[in-house]
């Protein structure tokens, strides 16, 4: 028997298609829900707006991002050896190969994406509620990659690496090309800038 689709997926699959076509502004919770087949009622009680249906969207692909993530490391690993590649592999290199698995795990979502980014720039209001999204987000790559980030340095260590993810992120959205040179380029150049950071901020407390 087929599985039956999850509400909630089908919610941010509708939301995806019609924020992409339409644009953030021009498209209600309702137009998400009738899209979706799924009574508002129903919608609304596990997303009461949007923003939380966005949030759902991005812990989605955060866990994606992480399924990535291990299954290259298995199929890299070499048993003998695999604790002396993981002391010599820097910061900057684990934060490098995280970082492009997250914009693989949202490749086919860059309408979406680059449609909220449109209407962020214009809406502070809109940012500024997705703000504990991105920080969740933040923290997910950042602990992928093998750096703490609980207690004060761990909160420096976000706030320094969300710039710098910013900005590859912006790129990724207007890179059309299939080898991404673009992104990485700028991804490598961002955490090149920062990475003398680290011999004032251990990744490991």
């Amino acid at each position: 028997m087929a599985r039956k689709a999850d509400p909630s997926d089908k919610l941010i699959v509708s939301m995806l298609r019609l924020v992409a076509a339409r644009g953030w502004a021009a498209v209600s919770l309702s137009d998400i829900a009738d899209d979706a087949g799924i009574a508002l009622s129903q919608c609304y009680d596990r997303f009461p707006s949007k923003v939380t249906l966005v949030s759902a969207y991005f812990a989605k692909r955060d866990q994606a991002m992480l399924l990535l993530v291990e299954q290259d490391r298995a199929q890299n690993a070499n048993p003998l050896d695999a604790d002396m590649a993981q002391d010599d592999e820097t910061v900057r290199e684990r934060l490098f190969d995280v970082a492009m698995a997250r914009f693989d795990a949202m490749a086919e979502d860059k309408p979406f994406l680059i449609a909220l980014q449109n209407t962020c720039r214009r809406d502070p209001a809109l940012s500024l509620s997705l703000l504990p999204a991105w920080r969740r987000s933040i923290r997910c790559v950042l602990e992928a990659a093998g750096i703490d980030t609980s207690g004060l340095r761990g909160l420096l260590r976000q706030k320094i690496y969300s710039g710098a993810l910013l900005a590859a992120g912006r790129a990724w959205l207007k890179d059309d090309s299939a080898d991404m040179a673009r992104t990485m380029a700028t991804l490598d150049k961002q955490l090149l800038r920062i990475e003398r950071l680290h011999q004032v901020i251990p990744t490991r407390c």
